[in-house]
């Protein structure tokens, strides 16, 4: 299974650390790996078009419908909207959320 990290691209990696889900064009995807980015948080990136059984079991698991999906180690934080919640960064949520209803 190939995990892109950041941008790189790293074969049998192992969950622990950061792991984010991601969809293809999705602003809040790219907004939660900007976040993580600014924070210093290195990142797994795991595209759900390309692993769709795994994300069909993620989900149910975790009664998640959309991405992104932030995991820190094998703990759920939740979206975009908890994410910046727990970088303090709520801020970031609130501009996002008043530009995308613009």
């Amino acid at each position: 299974m190939s995990i892109v990290n950041n941008t790189r691209t790293a074969e049998g990696s192992d969950l622990k650390g950061v792991t984010i889900f991601t969809r293809e064009n999705c602003i809040y995807c790219d907004a939660a790996k900007a976040v993580l980015e600014r924070a210093g948080v290195l990142y797994r990136e795991i595209p759900i078009g390309s692993y769709p059984e795994m994300w069909k079991l993620i989900c149910l698991k975790y009664k998640w419908k959309g991405a992104p999906l932030i995991f820190m180690g094998d703990k759920p934080v939740g979206g975009f909207p908890e994410l910046c919640i727990h970088f303090g960064r709520k801020g970031i949520f609130e501009r996002a959320k008043r530009s995308i209803e613009m």
